[in-house]
């Protein structure tokens, strides 16, 4: 018999896409267009060899090209003039976005080598896994410029800006730095695994990754913060983390006893644990370089009189940049090290009469040292901590979390033309941080409470008490197999996906207002007031809201309102009682598809594998509609008309489409 020792394996994909798109650009008028054109290929080959049938090599090789890129359709624009913003009701700005063009072009090159050997009742793997990323990022920074031109000197902002005035406070700014940075870096992970067959009804599954992610912030020309009296000029580099060993353990049982409870062999326990880390991903460098000290700005602003500069335009922009210790700052903590993850679950699988499988588990994760954006220089009543600088945010590994789950299935595979499937899943997710780069709920990714964390600890923007999911397919033909029957009604097959869920959830929060002295205006919460009253009813003091209501609290409307009545209150004077993260809970969102089809055998054509088949699908077939938060459309902005208010559709009315095949 002659034996295959040596298997080569490649392919090779390729993608483009062109991306218009209207009105993100930042201007009204047309010729300012962003499109968002995309390319993506890949390469990827295997060599398998076999060097004994206890012994096996596996090498594989990936390259994975992605280069997307915000540019205006017109590509001078890119270099060409400032923006410009004319302060007055119907025109307000000209040109290209000031942080535009910006994308990344990465080249991942990925080696694998896996080695498994075979002896007795142990399975070894070891082996290696090494990516190597090349990139370029283009940096959102305003290196064009932007001008500014306001009303003043009896006239509006449009006439100054004709006869070349700035205005009073007019401002022609523009930000020096390199307008793109490398991504470089080099991910390296190695591994050994036992999968050990312990008995027959036994296995246990053995493992040890070690990972090793690289330091991309040290890229960077000043990479991470080097303390809050420091010289910001002074370069501070990351640390590497050296010390990510992920042990893991899992096991499968079948109980060979209590075959009344478990029947014979049809039961399984399974269960197992992990540590796994999370990795640097690139839009925290590119935030580290888009500020001070990376990227440096400067300005010339007008006179606050008559209508402040003359011959105001492009030559208005300054030339050198200025050193501004008191400008933003975002960067990393010099520590800073990947997330750790741990998780574990625990499962019981039963096999029924009929085909029929139950499966009834839990599964529990725990986050430590997540990314979590921190303020290092708070204001206490107003003033920073050191007030020779500005706002630092910087990314750090104060988040936490903890995740529990109780996850239910019930299902049965493909039998007499009928297959289906009912999952649940009742879990609750917790922590304490918002997003390491953009504000998932509230005002603000950073916390409310920049000298106690616990403050922001609370149900997590991802948490989903509630899921249900049903699934099911129906072939026809199982109950219709012959005679007119069978030629009329068989051959349909008809499916169906019901899902039903909680809502998200929404952090209710001021967009505006300082309560705290923190210097930051979009991350203090109400207090709370009634908790049985209307979720959108706010109550704000007279001293708040410039009113003198004889209770002593107004609504936004400037309405008389009792504060007894009000879910949420606003009082400078009363800063207890402060409501959690995440307190507003979107409805439940739920969505029915379904789909009915019939393949038909061509009777007319030469070939015995003709068929035509028609397929007709109809998705969120009862027409609910679901609402969530957004902060852009119904925030938990207090001050917004729509506050507590879900009205960003995740879903879309009733659709249909009909498809028609033809395979041969």
């Amino acid at each position: 018999m002659t034996v295959c020792r040596s298997v080569i394996f490649a392919t090779i994909r390729s993608s483009t896409t062109s991306g218009p798109t209207q009105g993100v650009a930042g201007s009204q008028f047309p010729g300012f267009e962003v499109d968002v054109p995309g390319i993506a290929d890949s390469f990827y080959a295997s060599y398998t060899r076999n060097f004994s049938p206890n012994t096996t090599n596996e090498f594989r090789f990936g390259r994975a090209a992605f280069d997307v890129l915000f540019a205006p359709r017109d590509s001078a624009l890119s270099t060409g003039g400032p923006q410009i913003t004319i302060n007055t009701g119907s025109i307000s700005t000209v040109g290209l976005s000031a942080v535009f063009p910006q994308g990344r072009n990465f080249k991942n090159y990925q080696f694998q080598d896996t080695i498994t050997h075979t002896i007795g009742n142990h399975t070894f793997r070891i082996g290696t896994d090494i990516l190597a990323q090349r990139g370029t990022q283009l940096v959102p920074i305003n290196t064009r410029g932007t001008l500014t031109y306001n009303s003043g000197g009896g006239f509006t902002a449009l006439g100054n800006f004709v006869q070349g005035f700035s205005g009073p406070t007019g401002t022609a700014a523009k930000v020096f730095g390199d307008g793109a940075e490398t991504s470089d870096v080099t991910n390296q992970a190695y591994f050994i695994n036992d999968q050990w067959r312990v008995r027959d009804n036994l296995s246990l599954n053995l493992g040890l990754r070690y990972e090793n992610f690289g330091v991309v912030s040290n890229n960077a020309p000043f990479p991470a913060f080097g303390g809050l009296f420091a010289d910001p000029l002074t370069r501070v580099e990351q640390r590497r983390d050296n010390n990510n060993f992920g042990p893991r353990v899992s096991f499968a049982y079948t109980p060979s006893f209590f075959e009344s409870l478990f029947g014979e062999n049809r039961t399984v326990i399974r269960g197992g644990a992990a540590i796994n880390y999370d990795v640097f991903f690139n839009n925290i460098l590119s935030n580290t370089v888009a500020t001070f000290p990376n990227s440096l700005g400067g300005s010339t602003v007008a006179p606050n009189a008559a209508r402040g500069l003359s011959n105001f335009g492009a030559q208005s922009l300054p030339t050198t940049p200025t050193i501004d210790p008191l400008a933003t700052v975002n960067s990393v903590d010099r520590s800073l090290v990947n997330p750790m993850t741990y998780v574990w679950n625990l499962a019981v699988q039963r096999e029924l009469p009929g085909g029929n499988i139950v499966d009834l588990g839990y599964v529990g994760s725990r986050g430590t040292h997540l990314f979590i954006n921190e303020q290092m220089n708070p204001g206490i009543n107003g003033v920073r901590i050191n007030p020779a600088r500005g706002s630092i945010t910087v990314r750090t590994n104060g988040g936490d979390s903890i995740y529990h789950s109780l996850q239910a299935r019930f299902e049965r595979g493909f039998r007499n033309g009928l297959l289906y499937r009912l999952a649940y899943t009742f879990s609750k997710a917790i922590d304490n941080t918002n997003s390491e780069v953009f504000a998932t709920t509230g005002g603000t990714s950073v916390g409310s409470n920049p000298f106690n964390r616990r403050d922001d600890r609370s149900v997590a923007s991802y948490d989903v008490p509630h899921r249900f999911t049903l699934v099911a397919l129906w072939d026809s033909s199982s109950m219709f197999k012959e005679g007119w029957k069978g030629r009329l009604l068989g051959g349909f097959t008809f499916g169906t996906i019901y899902r039903i869920q909680s809502g998200n959830v929404e952090t209710p929060f001021l967009g505006g207002a300082d309560l705290n002295g923190d210097r930051n205006a979009f991350n203090d919460r109400p207090s709370l007031g009634n908790p049985n009253a209307p979720e959108d009813t706010v109550a704000f003091s007279n001293d708040f809201n410039g009113t003198t209501s004889p209770t002593g609290f107004s609504d936004l409307s400037g309405n008389d309102i009792d504060p007894a009545n009000a879910r949420f209150i606003v009082d400078p004077a009363n800063r207890s009682n402060i409501v959690g993260r995440n307190t507003l809970r979107s409805p439940w969102v739920q969505r029915l598809d379904t789909s009915l089809g019939r393949s038909f055998k061509i009777p007319f054509t030469p070939w015995e594998t003709d068929r035509l088949e028609i397929r007709v699908e109809f998705f969120n077939v009862l027409n609910h509609p679901s609402f969530s938060y957004d902060n852009f459309w119904a925030s938990g902005d207090v001050f917004n008309s729509d506050f507590a208010q879900p009205r960003e559709n995740q879903g879309t009315n009733r659709t249909g489409r009909i498809q028609i095949r033809y395979s041969f």
